[in-house]
């Protein structure tokens, strides 16, 4: 579709494109919720599993046995330091305090991480 000149569409044009309009709206409705079903799965379970689980390679009661540590702890002000610091050094911050931590836990204790 052509637009007939200065004026803009024509009746015709407008008519046609008014009648895609459901058609683009449910495309755009399935899009933002995929969008938003793999960024939720992605922050919730990781990348890889958030992967899998839309493609329907998983079965409730089944999983996989893998590796991994979870760590938990707090860095003071980590909020207003995130809220004022530029992005690089709040990953150097992070890295540094990850790397104390995680050397410290494994000079004190026979369980390797």
């Amino acid at each position: 579709m052509q637009p007939t000149g200065p004026g803009g569409f024509d009746a015709a044009h407008i008519a046609g494109l008014s009648g895609l309009l459901p058609v683009l709206a449910l495309v755009s409705e399935i899009r933002i919720k995929n969008r938003l079903a793999r960024t939720l799965l992605e922050t919730y379970v990781g990348p890889h599993a958030g992967e899998l689980i839309l493609a329907g390679d998983t079965r409730r009661g089944s999983g996989t046995t893998v590796r991994a540590a979870i760590m938990i702890c707090d860095l003071r002000d980590f909020t207003k330091i995130s809220d004022n610091w530029p992005r690089d050094d709040v990953i150097d911050l992070l890295s540094t305090a990850i790397s104390m931590r995680c050397r410290s836990r494994l000079r004190n204790t026979a369980e390797r991480y």
